[in-house]
Parts: structure tokens; C-alpha cells; sequence
């Protein structure tokens, strides 16, 4: 199973960055694949660190994000979608219609 996960943050590191990490390394130990998309810096770096697939953006444009994802998807396709809110939700959502598949949302904190 590949398990593509948009995620957009404000802060350098916290509960959804440690999130994030345990869900990927948790799939890999798995034999699944994990694709993390979220914007550059320390925290995409570290996934990186861990062979952890990463696509970088900002969510402002969503064209070049969703360019990068189907050229992933081409060569590992994509089971399921499973996002955090705000940006990473619209776009998570835009591309499971998109690719037709499964899309789970996760709500936490002060968002539910």
C-alpha cells in the first residue's frame, strides 16, 4: 500500500510532526510506502533522513504540487490519501478525486 500524506504547519516541530513521522516509519517497517507532502525545511529534511519519500510546497499553488505527485504515482501508485486540516485537507481531497481514491481526513487538537 502507498499512503500519500499532505500535512501543512506553521510551527518547526511538534505533536503533528512527530505524528506524521511515527505513521510513515510505522508503514515502512510495514513493507507499505509512505509519501509525505509539506513544506520545505528542518522537517522535510529529517524525513528525508529516514528514506521517507517527501514533496515540497508551500500550498500556494497547487499545479506543480499535484504535477510532482502523479509523476509518484506513476511509478508507485497511490492507495489512499489521509490528510490534517486546512491546506493539506483541499488539496489531499482535490487529489483523491483526482486519482479516484480513498481519502481520510484526521482532526485533532483545537480543530474538532
Amino acid at each position: 500500500m502507498h499512503v500519500l500524506i499532505p500535512v501543512f504547519f506553521k510551527a518547526l516541530h511538534g505533536g503533528l510532526h512527530e505524528n506524521i513521522l511515527a505513521t510513515a516509519r510505522f508503514l515502512m517497517a510495514n513493507h507499505h510506502k509512505a509519501t509525505i507532502v509539506c513544506p520545505a525545511g528542518p522537517f522535510a529534511d529529517s524525513l528525508i533522513s529516514y528514506d521517507i519519500d517527501v514533496i515540497r510546497t508551500d500550498y500556494s499553488d497547487y499545479a506543480p504540487t499535484i504535477e510532482a505527485v502523479l509523476k509518484a504515482h506513476a511509478t508507485h501508485p497511490i492507495d489512499l490519501v489521509h490528510a490534517h486540516p486546512f491546506s493539506s485537507r483541499k488539496f489531499g481531497l482535490a487529489l483523491a478525486d483526482r486519482l479516484d481514491i480513498p481519502f481520510i481526513l484526521t482532526f485533532h487538537g483545537k480543530y474538532t
